[in-house]
């Protein structure tokens, strides 16, 4: 079965199922996804948790004989297996059945996390047979609609009463972005609003105490501005904003491009393939501007450094965050001594 985030909560309410298949890359909506995932294992005693990663080079061998081997301390096991590429061949996929298939026979509760999977990947037979086998939940971008409701439901949640100005001003300030929105909402509750929030209450609070955002950011790097990229970034970092915000936002603009480009028809962009890509129609010139800069293969090479920063913040690796991202911010303006502004 395939359900969509919104309705997991009234799924889990009525059975938790011995497989869930969670890909998408929008990384609030997965976050949450899996948080409550992970409440229903919690309370239906999977007390004993294991996550592994897998990769082209990864052993499906040795992941099969771990979900083989009892746990002498927990007869009931969540383990979590997160595809850190999207790329899933038919034999891993019929490897991935295999695991599903081990799991419901040794009482694990099991766990398959991937960022965005093409239509082609989700239309293969292994894929549809993993979907039978449990609950697919894709996390994709919501329209412009879709995000509107979702900030509604989001303030409501909070406590609040919104007026539809208020939820379009809220939108146009954080750009659509489920993160920036939920911390705006959450730095709105701490601040301590009416019930009755306004759009004047926004414009106060909503970037009020902040002289930039990460969007502001990752705008000067595309647009080539090393100077100005170096003081929003000091300016981010004094106020204590988190790393990972800014990791992921480097990453999501790379990963746009890297998509973008494999749409080029003739060196060509076919018409609206922006507009299908979740891409603001003032953030177009920023977009080619990364694309015509940098080839595929120099953006992988910079999401390879994303992916080391975000292993010495989950604490993998020892590293300077700061320092890191900064190369990586700079990396993308292209112009490394030219301060522009």
């Amino acid at each position: 079965m395939r359900i969509q985030a919104k309705d997991l909560r009234n799924h889990l309410k009525q059975n938790l199922l011995g497989f869930y298949f969670v890909f998408g890359e929008e990384p609030l909506q997965q976050q949450e996804t899996l948080h409550l995932l992970r409440l229903a294992a919690r309370k239906a005693e999977f007390t004993d948790r294991e996550v592994f990663e897998i990769n082209p080079a990864s052993s499906f061998e040795t992941l099969i004989e771990n979900f083989q081997t009892l746990n002498l301390f927990s007869s009931k096991r969540l383990i979590e297996c997160r595809l850190t590429e999207g790329k899933i061949g038919k034999t891993a996929g019929e490897a991935l059945i295999k695991l599903t298939e081990i799991a419901s026979l040794n009482s694990i509760l099991f766990f398959l996390i991937a960022n965005t999977l093409d239509s082609k990947i989700q239309q293969s037979s292994w894929f549809n047979t993993l979907e039978q086998k449990g609950c697919a939940i894709h996390i994709r971008q919501l329209s412009k609609e879709e995000t509107l409701a979702w900030l509604e439901r989001r303030l409501i949640a909070n406590g609040f009463k919104p007026v539809p100005e208020t939820i379009s001003l809220l939108f146009e300030r954080t750009e659509g972005n489920l993160l920036a929105s939920a911390q705006a909402i959450e730095k709105i509750r701490l601040y301590g609003a009416p019930t009755e929030l306004t759009p004047q209450d926004i414009c106060t609070i909503v970037g009020g105490e902040s002289r930039f955002n990460v969007f502001d950011l990752i705008d000067a790097a595309l647009a080539g501005y090393t100077a100005r990229t170096s003081e929003i970034f000091s300016s981010l970092k004094n106020e204590g904003v988190d790393p990972t915000l800014l990791a992921w936002a480097a990453a999501r603009e790379i990963r746009t491009v890297i998509l973008l480009s494999s749409k080029v028809k003739g060196g060509h962009i076919p018409p609206n393939i922006l507009a299908e890509l979740g891409i603001w129609k003032r953030r177009e010139p920023l977009i080619k501007a990364l694309r015509d800069r940098f080839s595929v293969f120099k953006l992988q090479e910079i999401l390879i450094k994303i992916k080391a920063i975000d292993d010495i913040l989950k604490g993998r690796t020892i590293g300077n965050v700061w320092l890191d991202l900064l190369s990586v911010y700079l990396t993308l303006t292209g112009k490394y001594g030219e301060q522009t502004a």
